[in-house]
């Protein structure tokens, strides 16, 4: 049985339950040297046929064990965790071949985000394997597998009054309690066994008499009771532990209790004797823990705010000088006491340091919040230079860590906030990336007009600057940003120029701290203009070379995006048997890989490539769950595409108002863009939906003639072009044979027929 422990301090900490459990599973023992439990590590690794050396640099990592920065270097924080997740479940389950095993996980209502992102991995693949997951929690928690079939949720039932009598008489021993006595404590411990035992306990301190005013009615009052009837010396001993938190280290303990050390040690026999403290582990130095988290909360609570405070500092300074090799290990740590005894500086610098390593383990939620810690921290400082470059540089790495999770909106507020900080600090370098960003994330959110301006600064301000990575940064958000209004003539302008820059080794530049390809995004910008425009057999080649590049650099954020614009290429050519396997392995990603924000828009094509195969019944789900997202309001990536997407699957299907009703939608959000693309798209949906509305019901021949409702009139010639002097224009109406795929048009046969 391996047993792994949430901790109220611990939900900011990654993986943190999960170590525990690892360390079990590797049979690391307590005390022994860094070098010996690498070798266990990598014993057990063995043992399981695993001798990669990336997955002995992850499960290293993740133990905080001393791992060469090239063994993990070449991997991007979201290949780490699923690696990482694949790894853990890779030990659980080999390890059940040989036996039966049972996996405690105690108070899940305290678990870190990735512990449990990586649980409900595991309970996936628990059916059919030897392994029994016991988790417990207090009421109110819901774990999130607990929908599985596999999942049995049990509450334990109150003790019934013999069960309760017998919990009693056990603490009690040779004190004796009157009759009545007796049963007012299990009447009022309402079969509850904690507050049994400290009722219990507390009438065994009281020498076995009735008390006056009775017993405490809750089991908060009777520890507290319990605890005012300690020595004072013992009393403040116990406060002290409850600050250090659930695992209480002897020497910790020692350094900031301020007593003797033959006095510390009769205090905590006292203590462990009145079971308000067990002692879990002797060897190297004695630790110690609550008998109960209630203990621990009642004596925290019981200290005044302005002791609490000096002694969560004093256990700062004291980890610092007791393990200054082991800073790193104990980081979290460090943040969370740095926090709570408003030392200011080195909270900054510690939630910063935790931040950084949950984003290293793709938790990006407990980096979210150590970053907005930091931020905390920092405002309580004085203002100065460095601190506002502190300021910028958290926000920078705060949006950063939003993005995987698509919190559009924070990551705007937070951009803006941080132009206006940059500004003042007049730093072009900063500028430049912040203009960049505010510019890409207000494509995401619809902003077009704020895109367009950023944009334009950022490019201005890199060209200035003469930095190639700049320049290729705000020049790849400008592509964004033309594609998103429709004009995609201008998005493969500035994406073929590109393309020409970034050769040899500077395709696998990064773009940001998320790490996309530069050489990805461009060629997947040139894939997707190609596509609206009919260039089917450039566009093919350039997105096959796009997803080629970003499969080599092992980078799922890039290899998601290069899969979608595969995909719509294969899709726009009816070529679904090559469309739909690689829809299908980038909803994959999406839906794993703990990045949702390209998640509508790979279902929408993919809901499109399903229904043109005639998939009905797998297009429906797809496309239920879009429509609920969609009705949400929630913006998404590429949202007039997921329109056009979303609507052309729903008229495949039937779903003939719907269809309608979002092709309104986009005619509406596309008509004031500086392209019309989209408005050439929403207008061949309301022609398409107008077909299925008035069919013909006449068999008699026809003329030839081609009489255009309105709204395909206005699909001919909806597009715009840009002029020389780079102003948009309406787009002149030409006879299909001179429409060729290319220029800043669709072809006339796109504009006037449904599209399949």
């Amino acid at each position: 049985m391996y047993v792994g422990q949430c901790l109220s301090y611990g939900q900011a900490t990654p993986y943190l339950p999960v170590q525990d459990l690892l360390r079990q599973l590797c049979r690391l023992v307590e005390g022994d040297e860094l070098a010996v439990h690498t070798a266990a590590v990598q014993q057990r690794l063995r043992a399981s046929g695993m001798t990669a050396e990336d997955d002995v640099a992850l499960l290293l990592q993740l133990l905080d064990l001393p791992v060469a920065p090239e063994g993990l270097t070449r991997l991007s924080p979201e290949t780490r965790q699923l690696r990482t997740f694949a790894l853990l479940r890779h030990l659980v389950l080999e390890a059940a071949h040989d036996q039966p095993l049972v996996l405690v996980v105690e108070n899940l209502h305290w678990i870190d985000p990735t512990s449990e992102a990586w649980l409900v991995s595991l309970v996936e693949r628990l059916p059919e394997a030897a392994v029994l997951l016991l988790g417990t929690y207090r009421p109110g928690y819901q774990p999130a597998w607990g929908v599985h079939a596999a999942v049995t949720q049990i509450a334990v039932p109150p003790l019934r009054a013999p069960d309760s009598r017998r919990v009693v008489q056990a603490v009690l021993g040779a004190v004796s309690l009157p009759e009545v006595q007796l049963q007012t404590i299990v009447a009022q411990a309402g079969g509850n066994p904690f507050f049994l035992e400290e009722l219990a306990w507390y009438a065994v301190e009281q020498g076995g008499q009735n008390t006056r005013g009775g017993l405490p009615e809750t089991v908060h009052a009777v520890l507290a009771a319990r605890m005012d009837r300690l020595p004072p010396e013992k009393k403040r001993l116990l406060q002290t532990a409850a600050v250090i938190g659930t695992e209480v280290p002897f020497g910790l303990l020692r350094d900031i209790a301020d007593l003797p050390e033959v006095t510390l040690h009769r205090s905590l026999a006292h203590l462990q004797a009145a079971e308000f403290l067990y002692e879990t582990r002797l060897f190297p130095e004695p630790e110690y823990t609550f008998k109960h988290a209630l203990t621990l909360e009642v004596a925290y609570g019981s200290l005044l705010q302005e002791l609490r405070q000096t002694l969560h500092a004093r256990i700062v300074e004291s980890l610092e000088a007791f393990s200054p090799d082991q800073l790193a290990e104990q980081v979290d740590r460090l943040a969370h006491h740095a926090l709570r005894g408003e030392v200011w500086d080195k909270a900054v610098t510690y939630c910063r340091q935790a931040g950084a390593r949950a984003v290293a383990r793709s938790a990006y939620r407990e980096a979210v919040a150590c970053f907005e810690q930091a931020l905390d921290a920092l405002a309580q400082l004085p203002e100065h230079r460095d601190t506002l470059a502190q300021t910028i540089d958290l926000r920078i790495d705060l949006s950063a860590a939003l993005q995987p999770l698509g919190e559009l909106a924070r990551i705007v507020n937070h951009l803006r906030t941080t132009l206006t900080l940059a500004e003042r600090l007049d730093d072009p370098q900063r500028l430049v990336w912040i203009a960049s960003q505010l510019c890409f994330h207000s494509v995401l959110t619809g902003e077009y007009d704020r895109a367009l301006a950023a944009g334009e600064r950022a490019l201005a301000l890199a060209t200035t600057s003469g930095a190639f990575d700049a320049q290729v940064l705000a020049q790849t958000n400008l592509g964004l940003v033309y594609s998103a209004v429709g004009d995609f003539g201008q998005t493969l302008d500035v994406s073929r120029r590109m393309m020409v820059l970034l050769t040899g080794e500077r395709r696998y530049a990064r773009a940001g701290p998320l790490g996309l390809l530069y050489g990805v995004i461009s060629r997947g910008h040139v894939a997707w203009s190609l596509a609206e425009m009919g260039g089917f057999a450039e566009g093919t080649g350039v997105g096959e070379e796009a997803l080629q590049l970003a499969e080599a650099s092992e980078h799922p954020y890039s290899v998601a995006i290069a899969l979608i614009w595969v995909g719509l290429l294969y899709c726009r050519q009816g070529m679904l048997q090559q469309a739909i396997p690689r829809l299908e392995r980038g909803l994959g990603f999406c839906q794993t890989a703990n990045f949702p924000i390209f998640f509508p828009l790979t279902a929408s094509v993919l809901g499109t490539a399903y229904a043109l195969a005639g998939r009905t019944a797998e297009a429906l789900p797809l496309l239920e769950q879009l429509v609920q997202h969609v009705a949400s309001g929630e913006r998404m990536f590429a949202y007039e595409l997921v329109f056009t997407e979303l609507s052309a699957a729903c008229l495949l299907v039937g779903r003939v108002d719907e269809a309608r009703a979002l092709a309104e939608r986009l005619y509406e959000l596309s008509g004031t863009h500086i392209g019309h693309g989209y408005q050439a798209h929403a207008c061949r949906l309301h022609g398409d939906v107008a077909m299925r509305h008035h069919p013909r019901t006449s068999t008699r021949p026809k003329r030839t003639t081609i009489r255009l409702s309105p709204w395909l009139r206005r699909g001919v010639c909806g597009r715009s072009r840009r002029t020389a002097t780079g102003v948009s224009a309406p787009c002149t109406p030409q006879p299909a044979s001179t429409m060729r795929p290319g220029r800043n048009c669709l072809p006339l046969s796109r504009c006037i027929a449904p599209w399949t």
